[in-house]
């Protein structure tokens, strides 16, 4: 375990978030054309390179996940820095596809799922009891980084190219980003809490969350692979004009999830809240498959992007729950295991699905039924 002050705290978390960006499916579909007209392949191919990084993330997501409950904050966030780095340069530098592959594999472990694992699991174990309102105030981080990170790429990618970009992501997380965070943690404590061996999680999801589980991996299945590929059915739909207002109204639709989600925890517990957490996407699908896919689109985005903020900031506090948290990391980082799984079946079977040019309204209406279905499942737990 570990004690940091609250205004500390709040500042690791939130920037943790912040550059978790740099991982996410959204920000790397950015480079998409680039990378297809570099290599010479196509969607369906990136989408299954995607995929497949993802699938390979399992087993270290697992290691590295646990890690948080067994090393100090300061030296576990200096791993994941350095190799996000070492990950980044891999990616300016690969020579071919393969190459490419493994630099985004780390760049996705570790940007997009152990930066957030680390901030939310922080912000719950360090902000506790009295604080836990405090525990959405980093969801601040998902609001600032798809608002900065994304336009600034697109600013170096089209004056630099997108090998540029990579290296100065790199260089930025070794000159900026690792002497600030080793300065922010400097004043870390490290409280020891024996935990019985027999207690600790292990990869296996067992009954306790079990019930839980098709409720939290809806949002993953259904929206990783339509933020991956939302570029290419959105232009297809006719409402590529959207996309830049859509994303803005995500953001912020998540921001406000993850900063509420606290004072709902506190209300009505984590367990109620993840049985309906979901409710807020199939509502929004709902709104966009009502007319032409112009305004009604935003009813998508608002909708995702409400749910995804919930996803992240109540899937940690219903762990700590049912496991407690010294065993906290651990927990999500099984979870996370399944997440991984649910993100690489989305992106392969929407990359597929786009490339054919197959209706998007068909993928809207089952989402809502997964969510009723699964929502339900839960409820009854």
């Amino acid at each position: 375990m570990t004690s940091l002050s609250t205004p500390r705290a709040l500042a690791y978390s939130t920037a943790m978030i912040f550059l978790s960006t740099l991982g996410t499916g959204y920000f790397l579909g950015l480079f998409s054309p680039s990378i297809t007209a570099e290599f010479g392949t196509d969607q369906s191919t990136i989408g299954l390179i995607f995929a497949l990084s993802t699938l390979a993330a399992v087993v270290p997501m697992f290691y590295f996940g646990g890690l948080v409950d067994r090393i100090s904050l300061r030296a576990y966030t200096l791993i994941l820095l350095a190799i996000f780095a070492l990950a980044s340069l891999c990616v300016a530098l690969a020579p071919n596809l393969l190459v490419f592959a493994f630099g985004i594999l780390f760049v996705r472990l570790l940007g997009d799922w152990l930066f957030t694992h680390a901030a939310l699991t922080a912000s719950v174990r360090l902000l506790d009891g009295r604080k836990k309102a405090l525990a959405g105030l980093p969801s601040l981080g998902y609001a600032l980084g798809p608002s900065i990170l994304p336009a600034l790429a697109v600013l170096l990618l089209g004056i630099y190219g997108w090998r540029t970009t990579w290296l100065a992501i790199a260089l930025a997380m070794a000159v900026v980003a690792i002497p600030a965070f080793l300065w922010l943690l400097a004043t870390e404590r490290r409280i020891s809490i024996d935990v019985p061996v027999a207690a600790r999680p292990r990869l296996a999801i067992d009954r306790a969350v079990l019930p839980y589980l098709p409720a939290l991996m809806c949002v993953p299945l259904i929206f990783s692979g339509m933020l991956f590929h939302q570029s290419v059915w959105l232009e297809q739909q006719g409402a590529t004009d959207w996309i830049s207002i859509g994303l803005a109204a995500y953001a912020i639709a998540q921001t406000s999830a993850m900063l509420i989600s606290g004072i709902l925890v506190d209300r009505f517990s984590a367990r109620r809240v993840v049985a309906l957490y979901a409710l807020p996407a199939a509502l929004g699908m709902g709104v966009s498959l009502l007319g032409a896919p112009d305004w009604t689109i935003l009813g998508y985005f608002v909708g995702a992007g409400f749910a995804t903020g919930l996803y992240f900031a109540c899937t940690p506090h219903l762990l700590a729950e049912l496991y407690g948290n010294a065993r906290l990391g651990s927990a999500r980082a099984a979870v996370q295991c399944v997440t991984l799984v649910c993100s690489a079946a989305s992106t392969i079977g929407l990359g597929v699905w786009t490339d054919a040019g197959l209706s998007i309204s068909i993928v809207l209406i089952a989402g809502i039924m997964v969510i009723a279905v699964t929502s339900l499942i839960a409820l009854l737990a």
